[in-house]
């Protein structure tokens, strides 16, 4: 599924330094091209009085000096051709992302994530957040861990997502030479009301059992795969298995969650990115 070109986001911060190398080196092993792609704020484009300066020829020394820094600080972890074809655009990052892989045909985007304070995820959300709900191509978030993703855990449900997740998780494991563990989490749904939730979770175990014997463990064609079932709250059920199995690289399909769903309960793959417990890579899966 990881076909296309890559665009690897990038700024002058260490993360993105390390987002970048790991980008070069898997375009290389695809045999893909890479993009890098830094966006500027725009922060005159929204002036209402008329401005009393050349506004063209002062971003464009903006975007020079954005260059200047990006080079700097990503000089030495990537090759200087791929430097040189750097690509600096005005405009917030999400939206320079999303042009970048309308016109390349991307197939992968790669950056580099940060832990942010919890207040500020709220007011602003992160960067990284706001490209991964406007693109519709699969994204990949590096951690602080390591970027040799020689043990893999794909994460999965019940639902359609399971099968691209699946099958992009194995494509990975083969071109990586990676180890790959499938796990499920079967949530243990905190009941917070007083009144008791009306089914007994051991059942439910028992039947998500059944069901992942029928419908999901069959779409793996890796006869080494390890399968794992676990309970409780799927995000921190696969932090630990995370932490457990020492894996390098989550993969997780996306459901694409409305907004307001978002808000109220969170979801298991924003939970991750926020926490960041090992590299994460995102399938957008379109509903049937």
């Amino acid at each position: 599924m990881l076909t296309g070109p890559i665009v690897i986001g990038v700024d002058g911060s260490t993360e993105a330094a390390k987002a970048a190398a790991f980008g070069v080196k898997f375009a290389e092993l695809l045999g893909s091209r890479c993009q890098l792609v830094h966006a500027v704020p725009d922060t005159w484009s929204v002036a209402a009085e008329e401005i009393p300066f050349d506004l063209d020829q002062y971003n464009r020394e903006i975007a020079e000096a954005h260059r200047t820094t990006t080079i700097e600080a990503l000089k030495g972890h990537v090759p200087d051709g791929v430097l040189d074809a750097l690509d600096i655009r005005m405009g917030r990052t999400s939206k320079v992302i999303k042009q970048v892989c309308v016109e390349t045909g991307a197939g992968l985007v790669i950056m580099g994530g940060k832990k942010h304070p919890i207040l500020e995820r709220w007011l602003s959300g992160s960067t990284v957040h706001q490209v991964l709900h406007s693109i519709d191509v699969p994204m990949l978030v590096t951690g602080p861990g390591s970027t040799q993703f020689t043990r893999i855990l794909a994460a999965v449900d019940l639902s359609y997502a399971a099968g691209p997740t699946i099958k992009t998780a194995q494509e990975l494991a083969d071109i990586l030479s990676a180890d790959l563990w499938v796990m499920n989490v079967v949530d243990s749904f905190h009941n917070t009301s007083m009144v008791p939730l009306p089914f007994d979770h051991d059942e439910l175990v028992q039947r998500t059992s059944k069901r992942l014997e029928s419908e999901v463990w069959p779409l793996i064609e890796r006869p080494e795969t390890e399968k794992v079932v676990a309970s409780g709250r799927p995000a921190d059920a696969i932090a630990q298995e995370v932490s457990s199995w020492n894996a390098a690289l989550v993969v997780m399909g996306s459901h694409g969650k409305g907004w307001t769903e978002r808000v109220l309960l969170g979801s298991t793959t924003e939970r991750l990115l926020n926490n960041l417990p090992a590299a994460v890579l995102v399938i957008p899966v379109q509903r049937p």
